[in-house]
């Protein structure tokens, strides 16, 4: 490696290495560097590089380190392939072993960042449609909603893979829910579970076996479904809307058929 460095490895850096105590003041990425990175350049009146003060190579991910000579402290910002001579040619030095940790742990997390830029960057072209379908959604619903709150941040952020699995589940819900559907949900549901009773306690009236009718069964599982997502899916509304006219009618029916019932003779001459 000492072929590729600069010469300055044979002479003044060695001898400055050789004759200082070492500390690892920052590690930034030059292609998107932070304010705090930025700040603290500029207090110690430093600039932004992108080439290593040691070998002069260009560098992405750059180790800012203090050089301590007689109390007269010096600053330097160096690359990957000098920080590595340096792990190699210098473990005696005075915090090296400590800073070739916080180097590695650095690095690991800007290039986690940079894989998450670039993540963002191909989900906003990849799944526009669901980034836009996403946004029209009461911010409510996605919330109580465990996958929809995951899915969400994964697009925005770019934390790790979409996978087929999780597209899948996407385009479900996507079918499922529309800005309509999902609205005022904190309004919709006790106002939707009202009425899903009201049609139940008819269920009851209309049905002497109304807990092995079918119907009945159907209805008590959208009322489950509203308690636990806050709202019904357009489908269960249009049945349940459905059911409602035909119980109504069923219930008109009824009563008719009471009112028009003959009253039952009752012999009085017979002893009780």
């Amino acid at each position: 490696m000492i072929n590729k460095l600069s010469k300055k490895w044979s002479d003044g850096t060695k001898n400055l290495v050789n004759n200082s105590k070492l500390n690892l003041v920052r590690v930034y990425d030059n292609e998107f560097i932070d304010q705090e990175s930025t700040d603290m350049l500029k207090s110690h009146s430093l600039d932004e590089t992108c080439h290593c003060d040691f070998c002069g190579q260009r560098i992405k991910y750059v180790s800012v380190l203090e050089f301590d000579k007689n109390t007269n402290l010096t600053y330097f910002q160096i690359g990957k392939n000098c920080m590595s001579y340096l792990f190699d040619y210098g473990m005696r030095i005075n915090g090296l072993e400590h800073a070739k940790a916080q180097v590695e742990n650095a690095v690991k997390q800007l290039m986690k960042k940079s894989t998450e830029r670039a993540r963002v960057e191909k989900y906003k072209s990849e799944f526009d449609t669901y980034l836009k379908w996403l946004d029209s959604l009461d911010k409510s619903f996605i919330v109580k909603n465990n996958f929809l709150t995951f899915i969400n941040n994964r697009l925005r952020t770019g934390d790790g893979v979409v996978t087929m699995k999780m597209m899948a589940a996407l385009d479900n819900m996507i079918k499922k829910y529309t800005p309509h559907n999902t609205s005022h949900l904190d309004e919709t549901k006790p106002k939707l579970l009202k009425k899903i009773d009201g049609l139940l306690e008819e269920m009851k009236i209309i049905y002497d076996n109304f807990e092995s009718n079918g119907t009945y069964k159907f209805v008590k599982s959208v009322r489950d479904y509203v308690e636990g997502r806050g709202n019904a899916t357009t489908k269960q509304l249009d049945a349940l809307n459905n059911i409602f006219k035909k119980v109504k009618k069923e219930r008109v029916e009824l009563r008719q058929k009471l009112l028009t019932r003959k009253p039952k003779v009752v012999d009085n001459t017979i002893p009780w």
